[in-house]
């Protein structure tokens, strides 16, 4: 029997919890869902979402080699923000989704006021560190007091229509000029406002600006609460 062939790199996801993911107590299956099982992990970056940031912000606790590499790609693209403390999160997020901890995690923060073009570079500026065996997580927590007609689950066709009009852009510009994408004239400065805008760009980036392969969703406890999002696999 012919053995399958190991992917040569490790998908990137999306995650959207509609009231926080890390006030789950029980560990999740997810990533053994998505992720092959010989699949060999050398790190995982969470991408996350705040109000209040014009630049992205860099998170961790022992800073080691991810770190020092992520810092140093941060400041290729024009930011200067020093390493934050603060690892309690990601250390709750990767024992809540892996059965053992990969050799070093760390969170980026994007802001709100970032722009269309700056949350799809990021993406794109980390997409080879996918074939790095780095995994990458854009995690969306919906605030607990959001209004409940703001929130829009990824199974909601809206967004899949959304990123395939992103698709027919890239396509679109791709075709007029050899340059790297670039949003519509006075499209590239404006910020988005949206932690979920924010994150999916960033997503869409990370997934070499294609559609997502895979669309899953499961639910969390017995209060309703669902975890859902996209893959891109390949």
């Amino acid at each position: 029997m012919q053995q399958r062939a190991a992917p040569t790199r490790l998908p990137s996801l999306y995650l959207s919890c509609r009231d926080g993911l890390t006030e789950t107590s029980s560990r999740l299956l997810l990533i053994d869902r998505l992720i092959e099982p010989d699949s060999h992990i050398e790190g995982v970056v969470f991408i996350t979402a705040c109000a209040g940031l014009a630049q992205p912000q860099l998170c961790g606790g022992s800073v080691g080699e991810l770190g020092t590499q992520l810092s140093a790609l941060l400041f290729e693209l024009g930011y200067s923000l020093p390493t934050k403390a603060g690892a309690e999160k990601i250390e709750a997020l990767t024992s809540m989704l892996f059965d053992s901890s990969p050799v070093e995690c760390m969170e980026i923060r994007l802001g709100t006021d970032m722009s269309v073009r700056q949350c799809r570079e990021l993406g794109q500026a980390l997409q080879s560190w996918r074939a790095r065996r780095v995994l990458m997580i854009c995690l969306d927590e919906i605030p607990v007091d959001a209004e409940p007609g703001s929130y829009r689950s990824p199974h909601d066709p809206y967004w899949r229509n959304l990123m395939s009009r992103w698709v027919d852009e890239q396509q679109w510009f791709e075709a007029l000029s050899d340059t790297t994408w670039q949003a519509r004239p006075g499209t590239q400065q404006r910020t988005l406002g949206d932690a979920t805008l924010c994150l999916l760009h960033a997503a869409f980036g990370l997934g070499g600006s294609q559609m997502p392969e895979r669309l899953f969703g499961f639910d969390l406890d017995d209060d309703q609460r669902t975890l859902s999002g996209y893959g891109w696999m390949n």
